[in-house]
């Protein structure tokens, strides 16, 4: 699926930008031992710890190089030239700026939570504050609540709902690694972590830091 999910993601792209696709593994992620796979040449692989989706994305983030960051999912499609119309709307890559794009589910999806962002998509220097894709304490669950919050108490927030990127929300059913993301615990865990945020502020993270 992951594969699946790049092809369309360059297939929606104009051809006119250059995009760095980065994949996260799980250093303890044998499924593929054994089975002949081979990533595409082109493709730059990182290893993570195993912490959560969080950690994934965050590792990638940090061993990127491009000015602007996007999250990929695998249930989500770009609409044509993609990379054209997100810069059509940052008139400063070099400022930092959360895209908040729509994702063709309002307003049945999350209407309470307008900030939310259901695909990432940040300039690097706003990735810098926040830490990385995703500030680092969070292990998966209100992630995405933090993310946009922070934006918009640092001024940084830029909504962009005419442009969609639909989700295909109701898609498979959830396979062991996305039902461990949603677990009981880890939503626990990103609710205690998101309100002690919140009191604070939502603070700047630490760009590179790995919690255990």
């Amino acid at each position: 699926m992951a594969l699946l999910a790049r092809k369309l993601w360059l297939e929606q792209a104009s051809g006119e930008n250059n995009l760095e696709y980065i994949f996260s593994v799980d250093n303890d992620d044998d499924s593929m031992q054994g089975s002949g796979f081979k990533f595409p040449d082109n493709v730059r692989i990182c290893h993570t710890s195993n912490r959560g989706c969080v950690d994934a994305y965050n590792r990638a983030a940090w061993a990127s190089t491009g000015q602007i960051l996007i999250q990929v999912h695998d249930d989500v499609e770009p609409p044509q030239d993609w990379d054209l119309e997100i810069l059509k709307r940052i008139p400063d890559i070099n400022a930092p700026v959360l895209l908040k794009v729509g994702d063709g589910t309002a307003p049945e999806v999350n209407a309470d939570r307008p900030w939310l962002p259901t695909v990432a998509i940040m300039t690097r220097p706003f990735a810098e504050k926040v830490g990385g894709m995703w500030y680092p304490g969070y292990i998966s669950l209100y992630c995405d609540d933090d993310l946009g919050r922070k934006a918009q108490k640092d001024g940084c927030f830029l909504a962009a709902d005419d442009l969609v990127f639909k989700h295909d929300w109701q898609g498979p059913t959830r396979d062991e690694t996305q039902k461990r993301s949603y677990s009981d615990a880890n939503r626990e865990h990103g609710e205690a972590l998101f309100r002690q945020r919140a009191a604070a502020g939502f603070p700047d993270g630490v760009w590179g830091e790995v919690v255990a």
